[in-house]
């Protein structure tokens, strides 16, 4: 049970097929329509739609421009609220770390710094606005290809544009440090509409409800990040309408964690979680493009009653706690486990390196599918502790 059947695989090429699944736009609406009807052929129920509204960048460009030449840009989502130009020499602030800011004066600059997942990018953002930078370029983890992203949240977006371009641009923008450059970008903020995909498998009337969810809306194909981890959770699926179950479960696919996991925010707002077990969060489920680690992080109380770290090990995934991503380096974990986590309820989450995410390149053909298999047997040996709990 650790394979994709047929169909399966076919819903997961043609979810990578859809070039822009990004909440609001017409391939996620196709997402959403795709996922629903094979969750319905699947169960033999039609999922719930949790409909939200929220604000968006909806069309977006943006380019650095310098003495000799341009390159092209992304600009990061709630970010260049004041809508014009930023000019300034161009500084290379190396890590982006808050010692580098410190060091280095950035009034008036241009900043260029790498992005980090130890870093949120939000918070380098504040750090450089504060410091009186005119604008931040950060350097993709791609060579050949800019990131997306969002680099403040909506309701607190930034003053300043921050931009995503590519290695090698970044490259050339850091061999100009200290001569001028200017931050050309445009965007269009409105409203668009979101919807969760709720799917219930019912158990006894008292019985405690296990929740499973994984994103399906992305920047581009968004084949790490993230279909492959929506194809987990139709095997789960499988798994579980196989057997006999002592909890209730619910799968839920969320929209607009892209945006700022503002799918799980609303869903845990308009829900009744107190009797949610526990949340196992498919993120990035494998490494794709070249990336190594293969990682799952957890809630203690999730360890104590129904994670094995050893397990997982075996399986090939480094066990992590997720307590010192916010207790030791200050930031939250950037998945839709976060609002869990606050919430107190037990969880777990799966996250995988990538130097592909976020950008046009996190295709299938770079997603190493025969791994599925060590993450399939993970979250199965997970989900029969869980079983043999009540």
């Amino acid at each position: 049970m650790d394979r994709f059947a047929p169909d399966d695989l076919a819903v997961l090429q043609r979810l990578c097929a859809i070039p822009d699944r990004k909440t609001g736009g017409p391939g996620n609406a196709e997402a959403r329509d795709l996922i629903c009807a094979h969750v319905e052929s699947l169960s033999g129920h039609s999922p719930a739609l949790e409909a939200f509204s929220l604000p968006a960048y909806v069309e977006s460009s943006a380019r650095v421009v310098f003495d000799g030449g341009s390159c092209a840009a992304n600009l990061l989502d709630y970010t260049g609220r004041g809508r014009s130009p930023a000019e300034g020499p161009l500084s290379d602030l190396r890590r982006g770390r808050r010692s580098d800011f410190e060091r280095t004066p950035v009034e008036g600059r241009i900043v260029v710094f790498d992005t980090s997942d130890l870093r949120p990018r939000s918070r380098q953002i504040a750090w450089a606005s504060a410091a009186g930078a005119r604008a931040v370029v950060l350097a993709s983890r791609a060579a050949s290809a800019a990131e997306f992203g969002t680099g403040a949240s909506p309701d607190r977006p930034a003053d300043i544009p921050a931009v995503s371009v590519s290695g090698v641009d970044a490259g050339l923008l850091r061999s100009r440090s200290g001569t001028p450059a200017r931050v050309e970008f445009a965007f269009t903020s409105r409203t668009v509409a979101g919807n969760n995909i709720v799917l219930d498998l019912a158990a006894d009337a008292d019985a405690p409800t296990v929740v499973i969810g994984a994103h399906y809306d992305c920047w581009s194909h968004g084949a790490q990040d993230n279909a492959t981890s929506v194809a987990v959770a139709f095997l789960l699926l499988r798994w579980l309408r196989a057997r006999r179950r002592t909890h209730a479960y619910r799968f839920v696919f969320f929209d607009a964690e892209e945006l700022g996991l503002l799918g799980s925010a609303h869903h845990l707002a308009a829900n009744d979680t107190s009797r949610y077990a526990c949340y196992l969060n498919l993120e990035m489920v494998v490494p794709a493009g070249g990336g190594r680690l293969r990682a799952v992080a957890y809630s203690g109380d999730m360890r104590r009653r129904y994670f094995s770290a050893c397990h997982a090990a075996r399986m090939g995934y480094l066990p992590l706690p997720l307590w010192p991503a916010y207790r030791v380096l200050g930031m939250r974990f950037p998945s839709d486990v976060h609002h869990f986590y606050a919430r107190g309820v037990p969880c777990l989450t799966t996250f995988c390196a990538s130097p592909v995410r976020h950008t046009e390149l996190d295709t299938l053909d770079r997603v190493e599918l025969r791994r599925l298999e060590g993450v399939v047997r993970l979250l199965i040996h997970t989900l029969c502790r869980i079983e043999r709990t009540r």
